[in-house]
């Protein structure tokens, strides 16, 4: 099969006044970002449907943190909306374990003080076998890890551009089969609300228990 080039190789250049430009040229439908897929059954990345390789580096603009039921199956969800490397505004789904994996780096970002809208970051399969009545199987689990910290900057004019200039959103996933744990400059659009949910009070990723502003929980 053909591999095509992966627009999510290259990290986000760490000068803040060029990330401000290439969002602001950035491409994008409301309700339609360009859908990426993390195959983890063969540990590939499909970008709309095409083979583009198994690794990537994501500076993510937008997130979501849900439990329910999303395209027949019920999991944990982490959606996550990002420009790559062609000037385009994508979006991708984990769940299962690889969401638990995304949880646990948030936490990791939380306790070294950085925004997630600050790290570029470095998504690779890891390969598990698992057995099915004495029959062995393999599969792959996303593991997350920081390339880069971008300036503390960033994470304003991120904001900034999702609220005034990109409302980020997927029409395919606002349904009320989940439940919204967590979100980071996520815009609901009519008829639920058209502000972006971005400092509600949430369950921090890490513990139940422990009760944190949504910029500290899914932005730290």
């Amino acid at each position: 099969m053909d591999t095509a080039m992966n627009p999510l190789q290259n990290p986000t250049t760490t000068r803040p006044e060029t990330i401000v430009q290439e969002l602001n040229k950035s491409k994008y439908i409301p309700g339609q970002p360009l859908d990426y897929r993390f195959n983890c059954k063969d540990g590939t990345i499909y970008r709309n449907g095409r083979n583009i390789g198994q690794n990537a580096t994501l500076h993510i603009l937008a997130c979501r943190v849900m439990e329910g039921q999303l395209f027949g199956k019920d999991s944990l969800w982490i959606e996550a909306f990002f420009k790559d490397d062609s000037g385009n505004i994508g979006s991708t789904l984990f769940n299962s374990h690889s969401a638990e994996e995304f949880k646990r780096f948030l936490s990791q970002l939380f306790y070294e003080e950085i925004k997630l809208s600050q790290a570029v970051i470095d998504v690779n399969f890891q390969q598990k076998t698992g057995s099915n009545d004495g029959t062995s199987y393999t599969y792959h689990i996303l593991s997350f890890s920081l390339k880069e910290r971008l300036d503390a900057s960033v994470e304003k004019e991120v904001a900034e551009f999702t609220k005034e200039k990109r409302h980020l959103y997927r029409s395919s996933t606002l349904v009320d089969s989940v439940k919204v744990i967590a979100s980071l400059n996520f815009y609901t659009p009519e008829p639920n609300s058209e502000k972006a949910s971005s400092k509600t009070v949430v369950t921090h990723p890490a513990s139940e228990k422990s009760t944190v502003n949504i910029s500290t929980a899914v932005s730290a």
